[in-house]
Parts: structure tokens; C-alpha cells; sequence
């Protein structure tokens, strides 16, 4: 199996370029593992990951011209080219600055309280069960995002509206803290700020996310609770 990997030092090279190698192929190999191997056998290569199971969300990179996660990326016998996450600077290699989506993405997941919590407020006064229950299965969902940002990098509304809309990722955070019943900011008005009405509501985000995030069903959601306090903004279609 060959492997192309883009490689890149910005205080050194004038430029990126690519290295190539043969790696030993098998079934169910993927391209963190592939990396590794050209990494350890060939040569010396910058990557990033951590858990190596579609948690962490740090091995993300373009696989082939796609954005994936390296860890769940199974590749053939056949020519492979890997090179850095889109949208972000590249530190060195394979290795992208994600710090300023990684604090957006925390900003997001700031909870908000009006008051601390006690023993005698731990029931939220205007905790609806029923509610609660009809989200549940949305919930889980949101607390499996990676935050690996693949979702921001394939995001066609994004690109065309990086001033007036945050992207899948975040607005993931903002839904998740809409559904804590402890948490007191008004997330639907934030999410409609943030550019909910932007989505084209292409399905891109559902067909990367390794996750299996139900992005749309989420916005839907928002979208819902938007329509019924009248927050719905005049470009919406």
C-alpha cells in the first residue's frame, strides 16, 4: 500500500510538499495505523491522536481529499494521500492549530447560572419531564461530538458565511447546553444569533460525522423552539 503524505514545517519550508512510501497492507488497516507504520519504517512524520477509537477527535485529517478521522479511515490496497485538516493552520505536518475552535467550542459549553447550585435547588424549578424524556435519545447524541471539527471543515454554508455563522460544531454545544436544565442562558436565542437559519440543511455534517450526530434533527429541534417564541430572522427561507 502506498502511502502520500503531505509534510510541512511553516518555520522552515517555503512551501508544503509530500513524501511517498509503501506500507504493508491488511485487512482492516487504517490510515492512523498506516501513518504509524511510515512513521516508524520510512519516515518521521508529525501526527496528532490520543485514544485511537473516535473519541478524542485529534487525529482528524484529509484522507484522500476527505476530512476523517484517521482512527476510523479504513483504507484499501491502493495509493493513499493524507494531508492536513482544512481550515486550520498547519503547525507542522499532519498537526493543525485547533485552539481557536477549540475556545469557541468551551465558550459554547460554558454553563450558564444565575445562582449557585444547593441541596435545596438541585430540581430545577421549571425542570419539564415529559420534555426531558422526548429529548433523550437527542441528548445522547450530543454528548458523543468528538469536537473533532470535521463537520466545520465540509460545511458549505460555513464558507460562504464564516461571519454570520458559527458551524456544526459549535452550534452542537449551544443545543446540548439548551437541553441542561440548569444551565440559564437563552441558547435558542444565542443559537439564532450564532446563524441557525444559515444552514442550508445540506446533510454534509450527518454524512462526516463518525459520531453519527444527527446534526439535522438537531437544528430541527432548535428551529422548533426558534418558530414558537417568534425568533425566526427575516432571511430565513
Amino acid at each position: 500500500m502506498k502511502l502520500r503524505i503531505q509534510k510541512y514545517n511553516p518555520q522552515v519550508d517555503a512551501a508544503p510538499y509530500y513524501v511517498e512510501g509503501e506500507v504493508a497492507f491488511r485487512e482492516g488497516i487504517t490510515a492512523l495505523d498506516a501513518v504509524y507504520l511510515f512513521h516508524t519504517e520510512i519516515e518521521p512524520v508529525n501526527f496528532d491522536y490520543a485514544c485511537g477509537g473516535r473519541i478524542c477527535g485529534r487525529c482528524g485529517a484529509m484522507v484522500d481529499g476527505e476530512p476523517k478521522l484517521m482512527c476510523f479511515a479504513l483504507l484499501d490496497d491502493s495509493t493513499h494521500t493524507l494531508e492536513p485538516l482544512k481550515g486550520f493552520d498547519v503547525i507542522r505536518d499532519l498537526v493543525v492549530d485547533k485552539s481557536e475552535f477549540d475556545r469557541r467550542i468551551a465558550e459554547a459549553d460554558v454553563r450558564i447560572m444565575l445562582e449557585p447550585v444547593t441541596e435545596e435547588t438541585a430540581a430545577p424549578a421549571d425542570f419539564n419531564a415529559d420534555e426531558h424524556e422526548a429529548n433523550y435519545d437527542l441528548m445522547m447524541y450530543l454528548e458523543r461530538c468528538a469536537r473533532c471539527g470535521l463537520c466545520t471543515v465540509k460545511c458549505p454554508a460555513l464558507q460562504l458565511n464564516k461571519e454570520n455563522y458559527v458551524g456544526a460544531a459549535e452550534m452542537i454545544q449551544i443545543a446540548f447546553k439548551d437541553m441542561d436544565w440548569y444551565d440559564k442562558g437563552d441558547r435558542i436565542a444565542q443559537a439564532v444569533g450564532s446563524g441557525l437559519y444559515r444552514c442550508i440543511r445540506c446533510g454534509v455534517c450527518d454524512e462526516v460525522c463518525t459520531q453519527q450526530v444527527p446534526h439535522l434533527k438537531i437544528w430541527a429541534y432548535l428551529r422548533a423552539k426558534a418558530e414558537a417564541r417568534g425568533l425566526v430572522p427575516s432571511y430565513a427561507v
